[in-house]
C-alpha cells in the first residue's frame, strides 16, 4: 500500500485525521500519482513538487505498493518587475459560464430596483 505525506497548506484539503502526518492508502491498480492524490481529496492543480522515495517524480508516475510519496504545494508564480498583478485566473472551460453570467448581469442591471423590505413608513410584522 503506497505511503503518503502532504506538506504545507495541502493539509487543509485533507480530512482532519490525515492532516500533518504520514499515512498508507490503498490505490487502484496502475494508479498514477495524480489519480491517487486526487482520490485522497487534493486537486492536482494544487500540487507542486513530488518526491518518490526521496527522488523527484511526476504526477504521471505509476504507484507501486512499496512507494513512499511526499507531496508539496505549488508555489505561486513570480511576477516580472513592473508587471500588474493578475486580476482573475480561470480555466478556459469557464468561458460558457462567463457568457451566461454576463447575460444575467445585464438582465439584473436592466431590472427595476427592488423595494426594500422595510423603511420609512413600512414595518416588519
Amino acid at each position: 500500500m503506497p505511503h503518503f505525506r502532504f506538506h504545507g497548506e495541502l493539509n487543509d484539503l485533507l480530512r482532519p485525521e490525515l492532516r500533518d502526518r504520514s499515512f498508507d492508502r490503498p490505490c487502484a491498480r496502475r494508479a498514477s500519482a495524480k489519480h491517487a492524490i486526487e482520490a485522497i481529496g487534493v486537486p492536482h492543480t494544487e500540487v507542486g513538487r513530488l518526491l518518490l522515495d526521496g527522488h523527484p517524480a511526476t504526477l504521471g508516475h505509476l504507484l507501486r505498493e512499496t512507494d513512499s510519496l511526499e507531496v508539496f504545494p505549488a508555489t505561486p508564480p513570480v511576477l516580472a518587475a513592473g508587471a500588474p498583478p493578475p486580476r482573475f485566473l480561470a480555466d478556459a472551460h469557464l468561458g460558457g459560464l462567463a457568457r451566461r453570467l454576463r447575460a444575467v448581469v445585464d438582465e439584473v442591471a436592466g431590472a427595476a430596483p427592488a423595494r426594500p423590505p422595510c423603511g420609512p413608513g413600512r414595518q416588519v410584522r
